[in-house]
């Protein structure tokens, strides 16, 4: 059995400390079992260890987060990466390409298919095992996972099945509802039918074969190089609801979507993180990443998040719907989780002619950042915390607290910590001065 961890997302429900790169599955606000903050995807990769140790886990995400994944999950994590961000079939088929063509796995080999956002506990990872079972020797090309309702909600959708659950526990699907009213949700819930749980499990040879009606590709470099010609759409609607054998198995413990400010909440409790002074305050959250200290005083059911990206102060009802007020906001990212450390935007601006950016820049040690250059702006580190070595045109430096070195347009450079380190880095050039790289090592 393969496994593909979905970890996409546009970045945009748990702003300001999600956007197009930090995106909502690698924010630390969980805790695991000894109070230590972990992200949704360490929470789900962890979980799945720990059920199954061997588990064979490819990880599908985008250019943007492949660092962050890294950074949470280690080095020897196995990524496929999308070459833009698309929808959920776009992003399954080339995962499923990457094992056929990349990993060489036999095309009857089980795939399970799981998203990164839900909050479950450990039985939910041994019904996979079920589902394995269940493709393996059942008639049904794809089986899916029903999550037993504990009400009538309108936030997710059904899975009504056909008849009782056979020798494997699984039981063929009728039809499909999305997002149902009240009432309609309410009769659902009388004809046995799950929440959708966005878990699949099949064949690598199905989902090849369905994906090959649409795009023909004899290698995983040719999918990805016709990646844009993929029908941008969910796996759902695309492979799912056109399958004429589909069956379901149940989960009943615990699940939750925690996509949302309200759901983390839920799952959090009140809690503050970061520099915060609370009072008298109820039902409210408190999240301050900002190195200013925020004082809260009798806040009720509130959500209060601050970051560099930006301030959210909301009804915690409200915060729900901050996706769609965010899609105003034109401002790029503030802050990037990288493979060595973090980046923190300290402040830009400039005008046509010329631009500035001033980094705050965290290495951690023993490691180091790409070795590359700008051909249109200089810079110039400053290093105000550890020890590290700079290098040049592949002359060697070493940096100690307080030491500043400057690199002119076009000079490959580099930096490698012994300690973990931390820099200002302030860069002039033109308009496009983020977009200025050219990499030559990634790793060295």
């Amino acid at each position: 059995m393969k496994l593909i961890l979905l970890s996409g997302g546009s970045g945009k429900r748990l702003w300001p400390l999600s956007n197009e790169i930090r995106s909502k599955q690698i924010i630390k606000m969980l805790f695991d079992e000894n109070g230590i903050e972990q992200s949704m995807v360490q929470r789900v990769y962890h979980q799945i260890k720990q059920s199954q140790p061997n588990a064979d886990i490819v990880v599908a995400t985008g250019i943007k987060q492949a660092d962050s994944i890294r950074n949470q999950l280690g080095d020897k994590v196995d990524i496929v990466l999308e070459p833009e961000r698309r929808d959920t079939y776009p992003a399954i088929a080339l995962a499923g390409a990457y094992l056929a063509y990349e990993k060489g796995t036999d095309l009857d080999e089980t795939v399970v298919v799981i998203p990164v956002d839900p909050y479950v506990d450990t039985n939910f990872f041994e019904v996979m095992n079920q589902m394995d079972v269940a493709v393996q020797t059942g008639n049904i090309d794809i089986v899916l996972m029903g999550i037993k309702p504990d009400e009538p909600s309108c936030k997710y959708g059904y899975i009504v099945p056909n008849g009782m659950p056979n020798a494997f526990g699984v039981m063929h699907v009728d039809r499909f509802i999305e997002k149902p009213d009240v009432l309609t949700a309410k009769a659902l819930l009388g004809e046995h039918a799950a929440w959708n749980s966005g878990v699949f499990a099949f064949k690598l040879r199905y989902l090849l074969n369905a994906v090959k009606k649409e795009l023909s590709f004899s290698s995983f470099d040719e999918i990805y190089d016709s990646y844009n010609l993929l029908e941008n759409t969910s796996f759902d609607y695309k492979i799912v609801e056109n399958c004429s054998s589909i069956g379901m198995i149940q989960y009943y413990g615990e699940w939750k979507d925690i996509g949302t400010w309200p759901a983390i909440s839920d799952v959090v409790g009140n809690n503050v993180i970061g520099n915060v002074v609370i009072d008298n305050c109820d039902d409210t959250n408190v999240i301050n990443e900002m190195n200013v200290p925020m004082v809260v005083l009798g806040a009720k059911k509130m959500m209060i998040v601050a970051s560099p990206d930006g301030i959210l102060v909301s009804d915690k009802t409200m915060s729900e719907n901050i996706k769609q007020y965010v899609d105003y906001i034109d401002m790029k990212p503030m802050y990037k989780d990288k493979r060595w450390g973090k980046i923190t935007v300290i402040g830009h601006g400039g005008d046509d002619e010329m631009q500035y950016l001033t980094r705050h820049l965290v290495i951690h040690a023993n490691m180091s950042t790409s070795y590359h250059c700008h051909f249109r702006h200089s810079i110039v580190w400053t290093l105000v915390k550890g020890e590290a070595e700079a290098i040049i045109d592949d002359v060697s430096q070493n940096l100690l607290p307080g030491d500043t070195i400057t690199i002119e347009p076009g000079q490959y450079h580099g930096i490698k910590t012994v300690k973990e380190s931390e820099l200002i880095e302030v860069q002039v050039g033109d308009e496009d001065i983020e977009a200025d790289l050219s990499e030559r090592i990634l790793e060295w």
